[in-house]
């Protein structure tokens, strides 16, 4: 028996919702300081599930395959950059992610690619080591 792709989608809505209930509920007790921005991006959570719940999408089964794939292709891409992120660091890591998300995207433009990826690195490197004097992750094979 194949499930419908509208009581799929109000599955994982409830499941969402269960998820954005729970979190928000352990949300409130942490210090007061901390809960404002968190607890608005799980009230937000839990309305887009009821949406997907309560909606009803028009879904075309082609290009539901389409997007299937590239998001179980940017599950293992993420999966993959948290992982280079812990090896090679920050920085050679984003520049492997971009170039391969910007490439999954169909940007087939290397000039493009280069200078997105400069642009981004520049940007990250002077708003977060510059001007917050943060430390990004330098990698298990760069730490002396």
């Amino acid at each position: 028996m194949r499930i419908k792709t509208i009581d799929i989608d109000r599955i994982v809505g409830a499941i969402l919702l269960v998820i954005s209930i729970a979190l928000f509920l352990i949300n409130r007790t942490y210090p007061e300081y901390s809960q404002g921005y968190t607890g608005l991006l799980l009230i937000l959570l839990g309305l887009c599930s009821l949406d997907l719940m309560i909606c009803k999408q028009n879904h075309k089964i082609e290009n539901m395959k389409l997007k299937n794939s590239r998001v179980f292709i940017l599950l293992i891409a993420f999966t993959l950059y948290i992982i280079l992120i812990i090896v090679i660091g920050y920085f050679p890591a984003s520049i492997v992610f971009m170039c391969g998300l910007l490439i999954l995207f169909g940007l087939r433009d290397w000039k493009k690619i280069l200078i997105t990826n400069v642009f981004f690195i520049v940007l990250v490197y002077f708003l977060f080591i510059f001007f917050l004097r943060l430390k990004l992750p330098i990698g298990i094979i760069f730490e002396g």
